[in-house]
């Protein structure tokens, strides 16, 4: 039976090591240490440099594709969205003690006083836990 193994194994027989030429050995061997810019800050070799270039470029063109899909949106645009939505909620809850005089015409001045203040309260109770 062949298998995975039993074929590298057999390529491994038939086949030689590459050895590294004088030449590659001697570049190894003599590479300089790490270069140091007038900072002290490490300077990477062109090969790094490259690398890092391209995996940049990749995730910008990545996030741009992804806003051109719409799956991105600017930080801004989600900030003014959630300041709409808060500022029309606290309205219509601040709006509670009116519609309750109006759906239950009984009610006294010390009742809509009582509402108001517990509306108010519970407002910034919940804009004290935001600002935590």
């Amino acid at each position: 039976m062949i298998d995975g193994s039993t074929l590298a194994a057999d390529y491994r027989k038939k086949t030689q090591a590459r050895k590294a030429s004088p030449k590659k050995k001697a570049l190894q061997e003599s590479r300089p240490s790490p270069r140091m810019g007038k900072t002290q800050e490490y300077i990477p070799d062109y090969d790094e440099s490259r690398a890092r270039t391209e995996h940049l470029k990749a995730e910008l063109l990545e996030l741009d594709r992804k806003q051109k899909e719409g799956l991105l949106v600017p930080a801004a645009d989600v900030e003014a969205k959630w300041v709409e939505i808060v500022t029309l909620a606290r309205s219509k809850t601040l709006g509670i003690p009116s519609k309750a005089k109006q759906r239950i015409p009984d009610l006294d001045v010390g009742a809509m006083a009582t509402l108001e203040d517990i509306v108010r309260e519970t407002l910034e109770d919940l804009a004290s836990e935001a600002g935590e």
